[in-house]
């Protein structure tokens, strides 16, 4: 690191996808260089900041000017382009500085390493879109082999009992949610009948 500034306090940040996986690789690395009461954890999919409350109070009210942040990859920080450099411009903005472990050379206090953010979030969005192809193909393959046939057609029983009870003076959504159905799997319905 070659900042100019006094660093006040160093946090850190470790996040997995899902509440099955386990954080302990990344707060092992992550002690050498901060203390664990300033260790911010999340199970929540990085593919946006929208579903992570601990990481957005992070850096919306604890983070500081002159607070170092670490990360130990840089797809535990964001997985779009759009996102990173967002969380950089904001980073940048507080004055805070970051590090990313696996990456020495990923530093926002120099050129080249603010240019190595950009490359390297461009490579997490065009995986992110990769997967999202294979995904779609792979549904095409399926649908192609009849085995994927999309979600099973609403029950005639079950859109009887919704209209009983739309008549008996419940709302739709109401009685959607008596008999377990989606109000728009319900109205999809009733669109195509």
């Amino acid at each position: 690191m070659t900042t100019d500034r006094t660093i006040n306090q160093i946090f850190a940040y470790a996040r997995v996808s899902t509440a099955e996986q386990n954080l302990d690789s990344q707060l092992k690395e992550l002690r050498t260089v901060c203390s664990e009461q300033n260790i911010v954890t999340e199970k929540a999919s990085g593919t946006n900041t929208t579903g992570r409350p601990n990481f957005n109070n992070l850096i919306d009210n604890t983070l500081r000017s002159g607070d170092l942040l670490y990360v130990q990859r840089l797809d535990r920080l964001a997985r779009s382009t759009s996102d990173l450099l967002k969380i950089v411009g904001k980073l940048e903005k507080k004055g805070v500085d970051l590090i990313i472990m696996d990456n020495p050379d990923l530093d926002t206090t120099t050129s080249t390493g603010k240019m190595m953010f950009t490359i390297l979030g461009a490579v997490a969005q065009f995986e992110t879109d990769l997967r999202k192809e294979r995904q779609l193909a792979g549904i095409e393959i399926a649908k192609a082999k009849g085995v994927y046939k999309g979600r099973k057609p609403l029950s005639e029983e079950k859109i009887i009992a919704v209209n009983e009870l739309v008549e008996s003076g419940k709302s739709v959504t109401q009685a959607c949610k008596k008999v377990g159905i989606g109000k728009a799997s319900y109205y999809r319905h009733i669109k195509a009948a």
